[in-house]
């Protein structure tokens, strides 16, 4: 066991100090009782190891911290997962255009089928009409060639505007004066799926109603 040897400071000179047969007992107890702490511990980790490496390979517990609920939940989305059909869904983003003036371009086509949707765009007089209809168009082009998607039987169920960067201009006025005008961006997302027995059903419906009231 090694012997420490401290230095007192005192204003004018340093002394060393002289060891004596008591300091050098405390300081020894001291390191005895740090070595037996460090062994006591190494024994209860290397025990719990050895503990969890046989509790391995029973059932393991639920923690009572986790949720029910979210366990359910995981359960209920693996069997809606079978039963839903096949979504795709398309995006483009920096559009050069304010979300408002996209967004009732966008509403007109949702919950409308891919065909009769680019058929409304086409007639459609607004400058979000053509991005509108691209982005419609490279959706449907993924949902075939990519996910095997018939693409006579595809709907339109979603269709929503997202914001982007607002970019910060000066704007030059008459006598002197400026100020600071904004040029907005926006994201456009288009999902896209099949239409079920019912779904076709009642757009064959409409159709009907509607090329009657306009006979009359």
């Amino acid at each position: 066991m090694m012997d420490y040897v401290f230095l007192c400071t005192n204003n004018k000179k340093k002394k060393k100090k002289k060891k004596t047969k008591a300091n050098c007992l405390v300081f020894r107890d001291c390191g005895s009782h740090l070595l037996l702490a460090s062994h006591r511990l190494y024994i209860s980790i290397s025990s719990n190891w050895k503990l969890l490496a046989g509790s391995s390979e029973e059932t393991p517990i639920s923690s009572p911290l986790t949720p029910v609920l979210a366990i359910d939940i995981g359960k209920n989305e693996e069997k809606k997962g079978v039963a839903n059909r096949t979504k795709v869904q398309a995006v483009l983003k920096k559009i050069k255009q304010s979300p408002k003036k996209v967004n009732l371009v966008a509403a007109l086509i949702r919950g409308m089928r891919v065909e009769d949707a680019l058929l409304q765009l086409q007639v459609t007089v607004k400058r979000a009409a053509k991005t509108v209809y691209q982005v419609i168009h490279s959706a449907r082009a993924d949902a075939t060639h990519n996910h095997g998607l018939d693409p006579d039987c595809l709907l339109v169920p979603e269709a929503f505007i997202g914001k982007g960067m607002f970019l910060k201009r000066v704007s030059f006025h008459g006598k002197g004066r400026s100020s600071i005008k904004e040029r907005p961006e926006c994201r456009l997302t288009v999902v896209v799926r099949e239409m079920t027995a019912e779904e076709e059903a009642e757009i064959a419906r409409q159709t009907e109603s509607k090329q009657v009231s306009q006979a009359y």
